[in-house]
């Protein structure tokens, strides 16, 4: 008796990818999560809610959802606060333009109290040791969609400010 067996294809990949591709679309501007919450995926006109835009891709459903920024239509803003949040972000190419900056928020705001800064790709911190305000951290690019990496498209950006 012979028996002819199927050959078994067995698919793995990260829960991102999972994630990714188990966001679902529903109507034009939704966006269906894993846990089956319904996402508004359309800009809005502010001033003409009626007027909406195309649909963002619901590849981009578990970024923002990592980011908590699906569940709030708020923006974490206080422009009461007199001393600003600088933030900023650049790599080893830039270091020296990044020096000039600093010089300039040194001197037009003394009593900053701390600024954050990313690094983006092997910045020579001892450049900025005078700059006692600074808090240096690396960019996580492993976080992110592969297209973050591509500084010259600035992708990075509102990730960062995210």
């Amino acid at each position: 008796m012979r028996i002819d067996l199927m050959p078994t294809i067995v698919l793995i990949w990260d829960t991102t990818e999972f994630v990714r591709r188990s966001a679902k679309t529903a109507g034009e501007c939704s966006c269906i999560s894993e846990t089956g919450k319904v996402y508004d995926f359309c800009y809005r006109l502010p001033q003409n809610k009626t007027i909406k835009g195309k649909r963002f891709s619901c590849d981009h459903l578990p970024t923002l959802a990592s980011l908590g920024l699906l569940d709030s239509s708020e923006l974490p803003f206080a422009p009461s606060e007199i001393n600003p949040m600088f933030v900023a972000a650049f790599s080893a190419n830039h270091e020296y333009e990044a020096v000039f900056l600093m010089e300039s928020i040194a001197e037009y705001f003394p009593n900053i109290g701390r600024m954050i800064v990313y690094d983006l790709g092997k910045v020579n911190h001892t450049l900025f040791r005078e700059f006692t305000f600074l808090e240096f951290r690396m960019f996580n690019y492993s976080r992110y969609p592969s297209y973050a990496n591509f500084l010259q498209q600035y992708r990075w950006k509102p990730l960062m400010i995210a």
